[in-house]
Protein backbone atom coordinates (compact mmCIF):
# COMPACT_ATOMS: atom_id res chain seq x y z
CA UNK A 1 0.00 0.00 0.00
CA UNK A 2 1.73 3.33 1.32
CA UNK A 3 4.65 3.31 2.64
CA UNK A 4 5.54 6.70 4.72
CA UNK A 5 8.96 6.75 2.76
CA UNK A 6 7.16 6.49 -0.65
CA UNK A 7 4.54 9.83 0.48
CA UNK A 8 5.26 12.89 -0.39
CA UNK A 9 5.46 15.41 1.88
CA UNK A 10 4.08 18.64 1.79
CA UNK A 11 4.54 21.87 4.08
CA UNK A 12 7.50 22.59 7.11
CA UNK A 13 8.51 21.08 10.24
CA UNK A 14 7.80 22.69 13.49
CA UNK A 15 11.93 22.61 13.59
CA UNK A 16 11.91 24.92 10.65
CA UNK A 17 9.41 27.37 12.05
CA UNK A 18 11.41 27.63 14.82
CA UNK A 19 14.60 28.89 13.55
CA UNK A 20 13.08 31.51 11.17
CA UNK A 21 11.13 33.01 14.08
CA UNK A 22 14.22 33.27 15.74
CA UNK A 23 15.62 34.44 13.24
CA UNK A 24 13.59 37.03 12.49
CA UNK A 25 12.94 37.89 16.40
CA UNK A 26 17.16 38.85 16.73
CA UNK A 27 16.87 40.81 13.27
CA UNK A 28 13.92 42.62 14.96
CA UNK A 29 16.38 42.98 17.93
CA UNK A 30 19.39 44.59 16.53
CA UNK A 31 16.95 47.31 13.98
CA UNK A 32 14.43 48.72 16.68
CA UNK A 33 17.02 50.46 18.69
CA UNK A 34 19.07 51.30 15.52
CA UNK A 35 16.09 52.57 13.56
CA UNK A 36 15.00 54.94 17.00
CA UNK A 37 18.73 55.93 17.24
CA UNK A 38 18.38 57.45 14.13
CA UNK A 39 15.14 58.85 14.30
CA UNK A 40 16.39 60.64 17.16
CA UNK A 41 19.51 61.83 14.80
CA UNK A 42 17.49 63.25 12.28
CA UNK A 43 15.05 65.13 14.20
CA UNK A 44 18.11 66.87 16.01
CA UNK A 45 19.57 67.87 12.43
CA UNK A 46 16.07 69.15 11.28
CA UNK A 47 15.69 71.15 14.76
CA UNK A 48 19.11 72.59 14.15
CA UNK A 49 18.51 73.54 10.52
CA UNK A 50 15.07 75.35 11.57
CA UNK A 51 17.53 77.59 14.12
CA UNK A 52 20.11 78.19 11.61
CA UNK A 53 17.25 78.99 8.98
CA UNK A 54 15.97 81.52 12.03
CA UNK A 55 19.37 82.96 12.56
CA UNK A 56 19.87 83.76 8.36
CA UNK A 57 16.12 85.18 8.21
CA UNK A 58 16.87 87.48 10.75
CA UNK A 59 20.45 88.49 9.30
CA UNK A 60 18.56 89.17 6.29
CA UNK A 61 15.99 90.78 7.66
CA UNK A 62 19.26 93.41 9.06
CA UNK A 63 21.28 93.49 5.94
CA UNK A 64 17.93 94.55 3.81
CA UNK A 65 17.35 97.41 6.90
CA UNK A 66 13.77 96.50 6.92
CA UNK A 67 12.57 98.68 9.75
CA UNK A 68 15.73 100.68 10.35
CA UNK A 69 17.21 98.54 12.94
CA UNK A 70 19.17 95.83 13.99
CA UNK A 71 17.56 92.00 14.00
CA UNK A 72 17.97 89.57 16.71
CA UNK A 73 17.31 86.02 18.07
CA UNK A 74 16.58 85.10 21.30
CA UNK A 75 17.53 82.22 22.59
CA UNK A 76 15.57 79.88 25.64
CA UNK A 77 15.61 76.71 27.07
CA UNK A 78 12.98 75.19 24.58
CA UNK A 79 12.43 77.65 22.50
CA UNK A 80 14.02 80.96 20.26
CA UNK A 81 12.32 84.38 19.38
CA UNK A 82 12.99 85.77 16.19
CA UNK A 83 12.96 89.61 16.48
CA UNK A 84 10.90 89.69 20.01
CA UNK A 85 7.86 88.99 17.77
CA UNK A 86 7.91 84.74 16.81
CA UNK A 87 8.31 82.22 19.26
CA UNK A 88 9.43 78.68 17.70
CA UNK A 89 9.31 75.69 19.93
CA UNK A 90 12.03 73.38 19.10
CA UNK A 91 11.06 70.01 17.61
CA UNK A 92 11.59 66.50 18.69
CA UNK A 93 11.95 67.01 22.53
CA UNK A 94 15.24 69.12 21.69
CA UNK A 95 16.62 71.82 24.48
CA UNK A 96 19.21 74.36 24.37
CA UNK A 97 22.05 73.22 26.81
CA UNK A 98 24.23 76.10 26.35
CA UNK A 99 23.60 79.22 25.53
CA UNK A 100 19.94 79.67 26.85
CA UNK A 101 19.16 83.72 27.28
CA UNK A 102 21.62 84.69 24.64
CA UNK A 103 20.54 87.06 22.20
CA UNK A 104 22.16 87.55 18.58
CA UNK A 105 21.88 91.02 17.47
CA UNK A 106 22.70 91.38 13.66
CA UNK A 107 23.57 95.11 12.82
CA UNK A 108 21.24 96.49 10.42
CA UNK A 109 22.80 96.73 6.24
CA UNK A 110 26.37 95.23 7.26
CA UNK A 111 24.08 91.81 8.79
CA UNK A 112 27.70 91.19 11.08
CA UNK A 113 26.61 89.92 14.13
CA UNK A 114 28.84 92.66 16.58
CA UNK A 115 26.86 91.65 19.79
CA UNK A 116 25.77 88.57 21.36
CA UNK A 117 24.73 88.93 24.66
CA UNK A 118 24.54 86.15 27.26
CA UNK A 119 22.12 86.36 30.44
CA UNK A 120 25.08 84.17 32.24
CA UNK A 121 27.80 86.38 31.64
CA UNK A 122 29.80 88.00 33.90
CA UNK A 123 29.20 92.02 34.67
CA UNK A 124 32.62 93.16 33.34
CA UNK A 125 32.53 90.75 30.33
CA UNK A 126 28.38 90.87 28.70
CA UNK A 127 28.89 91.08 24.92
CA UNK A 128 31.07 89.01 23.06
CA UNK A 129 31.37 88.57 19.37
CA UNK A 130 31.12 84.69 18.89
CA UNK A 131 28.06 83.18 20.03
CA UNK A 132 28.19 79.59 20.46
CA UNK A 133 23.88 77.74 20.87
CA UNK A 134 24.64 74.03 21.48
CA UNK A 135 21.15 72.28 20.86
CA UNK A 136 20.20 68.32 21.45
CA UNK A 137 19.79 66.10 24.16
CA UNK A 138 22.05 65.20 27.21
CA UNK A 139 23.75 62.50 24.94
CA UNK A 140 23.44 63.88 21.46
CA UNK A 141 24.46 68.06 20.52
CA UNK A 142 24.89 70.34 18.04
CA UNK A 143 26.72 73.37 17.88
CA UNK A 144 26.00 76.23 16.01
CA UNK A 145 28.36 78.97 15.59
CA UNK A 146 27.71 82.66 15.03
CA UNK A 147 31.03 84.65 14.53
CA UNK A 148 31.28 88.44 14.51
CA UNK A 149 31.07 88.69 10.37
CA UNK A 150 27.84 86.81 10.62
CA UNK A 151 28.95 83.64 9.34
CA UNK A 152 26.59 81.01 10.99
CA UNK A 153 27.73 77.37 10.75
CA UNK A 154 26.96 74.28 12.46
Amino acid sequence: MFSLSSKNKKGFTLVELLVVISCISILTAVAVPSYAIMQKNIGLSNTTQEVVNALRVAQNLAISSQGGADHKVVFQNDKYILDGTTEYELNNGAQIIQGGGTEIIFKKLTGTATTCVSSSCTPTDCTSTTCEIKIGFPDKQKIIHVDAVGRISF
